[in-house]
């Protein structure tokens, strides 16, 4: 009963007089207000007759504005007092604007957190001590957001922030603790720099960022990185000490991959490797990159250096159906012999990287 939607939990009381009361001790209780008039009345009544027992997961889906926030809010913080331990709260897809559930923030039992289009608070203070997952979506962020997020959730191991919004100049993240961090697709304020510091972050993915726009620094347990820039580039970015490579210089698997249109000569992954990679220390753990939407104009002789710094690389590829690095390549292989591989067609084509080099 615990995996179906409340309300059809609820109605297995008519099965029979041993199923009668069985909804009544549901620890997992999933509410829905999609499509459903009558929901207000049927939550509150549910809440009425039901028993004081745990509740360990709750989750309040489909809410609007203008016809059950109000009348759920007290239910909410009900629910909190029991203590449960996974909470997830989405507003429905005609709300207006977000919800206000303050009381989600202090809820020191909760270990995974899901919040679609609800404010977070800003000067009220966060005690989620137990809190491992989090996940942010269509959420208003600005400084001090983030840094009461951090402090207030101690043990955070995996954050996801889907289409939010950064209104803040500048701020720093730093954890001990994080080891998944995820920000994808969100809007950023003019001259946003996000500065990272977490030093057990394993896995980094980022999509539709500006070249400039993040800063890594202490990453030493990063192994999996992907991110994709959008077309635009920071203006000050050519001029400034922004050492995004050398963020990345212990991951094991990297895709840098550019905007998802063809492009010329240009993109902000060959701006990054032609910046950064003359200062950037090696990168002796790195096994596979992928570069992708990226013109190859060019853009050997960074490759070129790359290989030169990365004793183990092992595989590189680059992405798009007619960027490629040749024509009719689709793959480039990298092997112990000091050769390389292509793969045209089905057919693999050994070349030594000399010549391969020689051909830009």
């Amino acid at each position: 009963m615990c995996f179906l939607p409340t309300r059809q939990a609820m109605n297995t009381c008519i099965l029979s007089k041993r199923w009668r009361n069985l909804w009544r001790y549901l620890p997992c209780l999933h509410f829905d207000a999609y499509h459903d008039d009558n929901f207000v009345q049927f939550i509150t009544s549910f809440f009425n007759l039901r028993s004081n027992c745990h509740i360990d997961t709750f989750q309040l889906h489909g809410l609007a504005m203008n016809h059950c926030w109000l009348a759920t809010r007290p239910l909410v913080t009900r629910v909190l007092e029991s203590r449960p331990r996974v909470l997830s709260i989405k507003s429905g897809e005609s709300s207006w604007c977000q919800l206000d559930f303050d009381s989600v923030f202090t809820c020191a039992s909760v270990e995974k957190m899901e919040l679609v289009e609800v404010f977070f608070p800003r000067k009220s203070p966060i005690t989620l001590f137990n809190l491992k997952r989090l996940n942010l979506t269509r959420t208003d962020l600005d400084g001090e957001c983030v840094n009461n997020l951090i402090s207030g959730c101690p043990v955070l191991e995996e954050l996801v922030m889907n289409y939010c919004s950064f209104w803040f100049s500048n701020v720093t993240i730093v954890s001990h603790s994080l080891k998944n961090l995820s920000i994808d697709d969100c809007d950023y304020y003019d001259n946003v720099q996000i500065h990272l510091s977490v030093p057990s972050l394993v896995s980094l993915h980022v999509t539709q960022v500006m070249l400039g726009r993040i800063w890594l620094k202490n990453m030493s347990s990063l192994v999996k990185v992907h991110i994709q820039f959008c077309f635009s580039v920071c203006i000050n970015y050519l001029n400034s000490r922004n050492e995004l490579l050398r963020g990345l210089s212990n991951a094991t698997y990297i895709e840098l991959t550019g905007p998802g249109v063809r492009l010329s000569t240009e993109s902000p992954v060959k701006d990054l490797l032609v910046k950064e990679l003359p200062t950037c220390r090696a990168f002796a753990n790195l096994k596979s990159l992928y570069l992708g939407k990226c013109s190859m104009c060019g853009f050997l002789s960074p490759i070129s250096q790359l290989f030169r710094i990365s004793p183990n690389l092992k595989a590189i590829k680059f992405g798009g159906e007619d960027e490629m690095m040749f024509s009719g390549t689709d793959a480039f292989i990298s092997s112990n012999s000091g050769n390389a591989v292509f793969l045209v067609g089905s057919m693999p084509v050994t070349i030594p990287f000399a010549q391969v080099f020689l051909c830009c």
